[in-house]
């Protein structure tokens, strides 16, 4: 234009506005600048198309102007009778939109799930503060994720570098794991970074995604995201996208609720792709200079492919978030690794939440047990759930993800996978109705499940076996308390593996809750024995019975026909359980423990992979395992038998079988009862003072509540106490007691 090039000319309706920049910082060349301006402007003003229009000419610096700059542009603007100005290219970029606003504004408001807040009696959690700079914030660990392969740790920084590049990036993870922190940690970084350097850096912008249900457009979306952190001045935010200056960090991709499902898989796909249709042409419309990354739920796709095409993200970096190690959990709990119970879930959400809520001990006092720990975390990822879906309960959406459990073990397929068709059948039995656009997106990202590879399309299985373990025991104990009612447990199931102890001990504590106690289960028992169901449910059954204890015996003989069994433990509390016979079961363990064997189980025809305690079979039991193949024998450090025949005082030799049950045992815990089980008659009178004793030196830890009273280990003692254990001709109570103590 006028025979010389141009670095920017805006002609609109009522204005004409020209750019020329210049990262020199000498006089003469702002002059100059300033004069291709106004000749510019003149020219352009006399065509009769522009008369009317106000001019405007800007010469842009890298830094700040000098005195002498200002002055150079002052008298070009003066002599010409122009509005000709001189600005840095950070006032230049704050004209565009007030970035300091923008990110006030945003960090007082939710980002995500990191925003959750607990009920108001769980003091202590984070409740939606905008602190993103926590200090006892841990470091979390991602996976670059390549073809499927996993191919190098990265760190948060790491992605951080690659947004401010302009990397497009995908973050994937299950539920609690940190995602929305994660999220949060790098718009506080990016933030630093930009009011560091702002003339090289972009403005972070952070977006919930699920605040954008109905939305079609990119205007409509950051128009939207304006109006919900109360930035008034919202077409400057478009703007500042537009041209380049942003850096998007979008939560929550799984968030969106989709339109209403009627069909099959292929449908599904489609309803997702019309879901993310907003957040996928924001994404495609972002000029290629500005980084992105959107995170969210990998369940709720159907697989990876799936995910970077629906986002629009083809070609991006994929990672996948880490659960905790045992280093991290430490750092974030500020506690020992060593004092950490064995059994604590991987989850920074989780981790928190029980240490926040007393359901982990302070060091030196004892570990709750497990199963009221997974209890209590069921209900915290319920109400998390229920936070998004406004049309169902907690206590709903917790029956829910129980009935799913259930129908994952009824499942023909062998990694226990459930389509999403007979999701939507649990959901349809539960709510009493079809699953709407609220209930569909629940399926879609259910906590603890994944998309099943090589299984059928659309299908989904649980990765998180500890929480199906203990959906499934809440599932159990809705049938334990109605037994005659209609329940799918009610009747014969399909499958043959038995849960394990968790979900009998997640369901005692259910039942607990609800004022039930082991006696009042003998319903259910009697009921499937007289039905002839001798299957996995029966075991769950017995097995919750011999948790919640029983006043008294009973006459039920339980028998169980064909079942696969991971472990069976005979060593403590298993009174029912002792009365069982077992036929045509294959066990994988049996862990046992017992001076008298005058009640024990019998195995008729059984393939048992190892026995755990005994030396070699009690010539007494011989009859016991009629037809039984045993694969070892596997001896612990040593036998209840050995310890009582030590020439020992009688409170030594009772600590030191006490220690033995609680600490070598399987399980989280001993009921008080069992600690006399196996203990000879003249020893038994010490078995409470000598408790007593070891807890209070710290030994062990003591659990009450919910009808139940526990000894259990302390993890921080357990090489000492095992130690003690392998030379027991050497233990006295008081030298374990001066151990702890120091005295």
């Amino acid at each position: 234009m006028l025979g010389q090039e141009r670095d920017a000319v805006f002609i609109s309706d009522r204005s004409i506005v020209a750019f020329e920049f210049t990262t020199r910082g000498d006089k003469e060349k702002v002059r100059k600048d300033a004069e291709k301006l106004r000749d510019l402007l003149r020219h352009l003003s006399g065509q009769a198309e522009h008369r009317l229009k106000s001019t405007q000419g800007l010469v842009v610096t890298m830094r700040e102007p000098s005195a002498d700059q200002r002055d150079a542009v002052a008298k070009v603007a003066a002599a010409a009778a122009m509005q000709l100005q001189i600005i840095s290219y950070v006032t230049l970029q704050k004209s565009l939109i007030d970035s300091e606003a923008y990110i006030a504004l945003r960090l007082q408001a939710p980002f995500g799930s990191a925003s959750f807040g607990t009920p108001p009696q769980l003091t202590g959690y984070a409740r939606g503060r905008a602190r993103a700079d926590q200090p006892n914030y841990v470091e979390p660990r991602f996976v670059d994720v390549a073809d499927g392969r996993s191919v190098g740790a990265v760190r948060l920084d790491e992605l951080v570098d690659a947004l401010a590049a302009g990397g497009r990036l995908t973050v994937s993870a299950d539920y609690g794991s940190g995602k929305s922190e994660a999220l949060r940690q790098a718009f506080a970084r990016l933030r630093s970074r930009f009011f560091k350097r702002p003339d090289a850096e972009r403005i972070p912008v952070h977006l919930n995604l699920r605040d954008f249900y109905g939305l079609r457009t990119p205007r409509e979306v950051l128009r939207r995201h304006a109006e919900e952190i109360g930035f008034q001045n919202e077409d400057s935010l478009v703007a500042a996208w537009r041209s380049g200056n942003c850096t998007l960090l979008l939560d929550g991709f799984d968030e969106l609720i989709p339109a209403r499902w009627v069909g099959g898989a292929r449908d599904l796909k489609q309803v997702r792709w019309s879901a993310l249709e907003p957040v996928r042409r924001l994404i495609q419309e972002t000029p290629d200079v500005s980084g992105i990354v959107a995170a969210g739920r990998a369940q709720y796709f159907n697989d990876a492919d799936e995910l970077l095409k629906s986002l629009g993200l083809q070609g991006g970096r994929h990672f996948a978030l880490l659960d905790f190690n045992t280093d991290q959990a430490s750092e974030l709990l500020g506690r020992d690794a060593a004092d950490l119970p064995e059994w604590l879930p991987p989850r920074p959400l989780l981790l928190r939440f029980l240490a926040d809520n007393g359901l982990l001990s302070a060091a030196g006092e004892p570990n709750t047990e497990r199963n009221s720990a997974w209890h209590a975390i069921l209900d915290l990822v319920a109400e998390r759930e229920a936070q998004r879906v406004g049309s169902l309960t907690p206590t709903t959406i917790r029956t829910l993800i129980a009935r799913v459990a259930t129908t994952t073990k009824a499942s023909a397929d062998p990694n226990g996978a459930v389509s999403v068709t007979d999701m939507r059948g649990v959901f349809r039995e539960v709510c009493g109705y079809e699953a709407d656009e609220e209930g569909l997106q629940l399926l879609l990202r259910l906590p603890g499940l994944a998309s099943a590879e090589g299984g059928e399309a659309e299908s989904r299985r649980f990765i998180d076996l500890d929480l199906a373990d203990a959906s499934y025991g809440l599932d159990l104990s809705g049938f334990l308390m109605a037994p005659y009612g209609a329940h799918p447990l009610a009747g014969p199931v399909a499958w043959t593996s038995a849960s394990g102890d968790l979900s009998a001990g997640v369901a005692a504590v259910e039942l607990a809750d609800r004022g039930f106690g082991g006696g009042s289960l003998l319903g259910a028992l009697s009921k499937r024995l007289d039905h002839a169901l001798f299957d996995a449910v029966l075991l769950d059954t017995v097995r919750t019975v011999d948790y919640m204890g029983l006043d008294s015996g009973t006459e039920l003989t339980p028998f169980f026909s064909e079942l696969l069994i991971r472990s069976l433990d005979l060593s403590g509390d298993a009174k029912v359980l002792a009365t069982a016979t077992f036929s045509d079961c294959v066990i994988e363990s049996v862990s046992v423990d017992s001076l008298t064997y005058d009640v024990f189980p019998k195995f008729q025809n059984c393939i048992i992979g190892r026995v755990d305690g005994w030396v070699d079979m009690p010539e007494i039991l011989a009859g016991n395992f009629a037809g039984t193949e045993i694969g070892h024998f596997v001896a612990r450090l040593t036998t209840t038998d050995a310890l009582v025949d030590l020439d020992l005082a009688v409170e030594d030799r009772v600590a030191l079988l006490i220690l033995k049950k609680v600490y070598l045992q399987p399980g989280s815990g001993r009921m008080i009862a069992a600690l006399y089980r196996g203990m000879p008659l003249t020893d038994r009178g010490a078995v409470s003072p000598v408790t007593a004793q070891l807890v209070a030196a710290g030994l062990l830890g003591r659990v009450t509540g919910r009808g139940r009273d526990l000894v259990v280990p302390i993890k921080a003692h357990r090489k000492a106490v095992t130690e003690m254990l392998s030379d027991p001709q050497l233990f006295t109570l008081s030298g374990a007691v001066a151990m702890v103590t120091g005295q």
